[in-house]
């Protein structure tokens, strides 16, 4: 409701006194957007500190980015609703799309008040994970677009009982259950009955970036360091090999092989080390 709250009430900086539509900055950004079906909100973390809700709100996304992004983008579908509604004088339901949340951060290299510091590609570590970063750098590799399920529709074979799976964001596999459970207190269908309805799923664009350190950046005689970078949505196909550029994200430890089957035997569990990428938020 925080959140709600200060997309529909934040407001510019004027000299004249009071509030006019014209002036409130993320309300007008995101029916702007929705006219032209561009469905995201580009969100500066600098004017959610200056709000009086905003506070809690930045400090949530800072320490909790993977728990609290999908949340407001929930509340987003919700403004979209009611702006919608608003406009048009429909309730839309079924018709609401997936708004993407994208941020963007004043970058100071003091790191002082309402700013965020980069940090250097050779100083993330494991106190930085699930955390969210700025890291600035050069892209060396951008690897072709791909298309990765949001929500997978899955249909039991045996007794023809739908499930809906949703997909987080990064390098995250869908867990298909191997029981069913749609015919209760009937005969049981068999193990592993699901099978993937194609038609029936979501996709979203999903891209790989590597991320090279910026030659300031590297101390003398030493090799530049790299990372991957994990965009998606509308920031797939934003920049070119040689674009040198600031990053927002998650800093995330993942699987190695991200829906591979886990070793056999005695040795069946997760592995201990994890696979590092960044899952970007926004890109400038």
């Amino acid at each position: 409701s925080k959140f709600k709250k200060f997309v529909k009430e934040y407001a510019y900086n004027t000299a004249m006194a009071g509030i006019n539509v014209g002036t409130l900055k993320y309300r007008e950004q995101l029916q702007q957007n929705c006219s032209r079906r561009d469905f995201y909100l580009k969100l500066n973390l600098s004017d959610l500190i200056t709000h009086e809700d905003g506070e809690a709100i930045a400090h949530a996304l800072q320490t909790s980015p993977t728990e609290y992004i999908p949340l407001c983008e929930r509340v987003l579908k919700e403004l979209y609703r009611e702006l919608m509604a608003e406009d048009t004088g429909e309730n839309l339901i079924d018709e609401s799309p997936v708004i993407q949340l994208q941020l963007t951060c004043d970058v100071d290299l003091e790191g002082s008040f309402g700013m965020m510091k980069p940090r250097l590609i050779r100083e993330l570590t494991y106190k930085e994970v699930e955390k969210l970063v700025v890291v600035q750098g050069i892209v060396t590799t951008v690897k072709k677009a791909r298309h990765k399920a949001r929500k997978v529709m899955l249909k039991c074979s045996n007794c023809e009982n739908t499930k809906e799976i949703v997909v987080p964001d990064g390098y995250c596999a869908a867990h298909i259950p191997s029981a069913c459970d749609g015919r209760a207190g009937l005969e049981k269908c068999p193990s592993n009955p699901f099978v993937v309805v194609d038609d029936l799923c979501e996709f979203v664009d999903d891209q790989t970036l590597k991320l090279q350190e910026l030659p300031e950046h590297v101390p003398v005689g030493e090799m530049p360091r790299n990372f991957d970078l994990h965009v998606h949505q509308y920031l797939v196909d934003k920049c070119v090999p040689g674009t040198r550029l600031t990053a927002i994200g998650c800093f995330c430890a993942t699987e190695r092989a991200v829906g591979a089957s886990m070793a056999g035997g005695r040795g069946k569990g997760t592995e201990t080390v994890k696979y590092s990428y960044i899952k970007v938020y926004g890109l400038d």
